[in-house]
Order: C-alpha cells, then sequence, then structure tokens
C-alpha cells in the first residue's frame, strides 16, 4: 500500500504561512487601533480635567489670563483630540483592510484543502478498489486451486 502525497502539498504549506502572516497582520493593527483608541480617551480625559480644574479656579473671580492660558489649553487639547480620533479612524481602516486580506487568504487555503481532502478520498477509493480486486483474484485463484483437485464445495 503506497503512501497518500498531495501533489499540491507545498502550495498548501505557502497558503498556511500566508494566513498566519494575514492573522498576526490583523493581530498587529487591532493592537494599533486599541492603542489609538486609548489615546483618544485619554485626551478626553486631559478636556474633561482642564474644564473640572479651571471651574475650580473660576468659581467667583474672573482672571483674564487665566481665561486666555485656559483658551489656549483647550484649543490645543482640542487639536490633539482631533488627531487621535483620525489616528483612529486609520487604524480602523487598516483594521478592515487587514481583515479582508485575512478572509482572502482563508478561502485560499480553504480551496487547497478541499483540493487535498477530495485527492485522499479519491485515494482511498482506489486503494479499497485495489484490495478488492486483490481479495477477488486469491478467492478465484483459490477456487481454481480446489476445483483442479476437485475439492470444490459449492456451499455458500
Amino acid at each position: 500500500m503506497k503512501k497518500f502525497q498531495f501533489k499540491l502539498d507545498t502550495v498548501l504549506k505557502l497558503r498556511t504561512r500566508i494566513e498566519e502572516q494575514r492573522q498576526q497582520e490583523l493581530r498587529q493593527a487591532q493592537y494599533m487601533r486599541d492603542e489609538a483608541r486609548r489615546q483618544v480617551e485619554y485626551r478626553r480625559a486631559q478636556q474633561d480635567e482642564v474644564l473640572d480644574s479651571y471651574r475650580e479656579r473660576v468659581s467667583g473671580s474672573l482672571d483674564l489670563a487665566s481665561m486666555i492660558h485656559y483658551e489656549r489649553y483647550t484649543a490645543w487639547l482640542k487639536g490633539m483630540l482631533t488627531l487621535e480620533e483620525s489616528r483612529l479612524q486609520t487604524c480602523e481602516a487598516n483594521v478592515a483592510d487587514a481583515r479582508e486580506r485575512l478572509i482572502e487568504a482563508s478561502k485560499d487555503k480553504k480551496i487547497v484543502d478541499k483540493l487535498k481532502e477530495k485527492a485522499y478520498r479519491e485515494y482511498r477509493n482506489a486503494e479499497l478498489h485495489a484490495e478488492i480486486d486483490f481479495l477477488d483474484e486469491l478467492g478465484t485463484s483459490r477456487f481454481n486451486r480446489q476445483a483442479e483437485t476437485g475439492n470444490v464445495n459449492h456451499e455458500p
């Protein structure tokens, strides 16, 4: 009985490696997205903190220098928040793109996997037929030998 060998085994290994690489790329993109999300949350928390501290300081007295400083700082924070949100959107797009590439690589691998399964089924069927043919030949030759010696038993 010969061993099963799949002709496209190297292609399957390559597709498996590509799929693993795409999984790694997706994990990296998700990590970058999570980092960007944390930065956005951090900037929002900074804005809330600055607003709370400003409200505490100006409760009653009005200081023009503090107001100007606060306005400049909050404008800078808003700009940073906008930048971080833009980065987050870019990271979200990268995650979606990486996910699509992974899905495509998985489909490519699955096609070759199905071909391998089909080839294996054909191999098993061929082996089964060869075994049946061998057993038939064995039974026929045994019957012929018994017929030659006159010891034929016609009972089923």
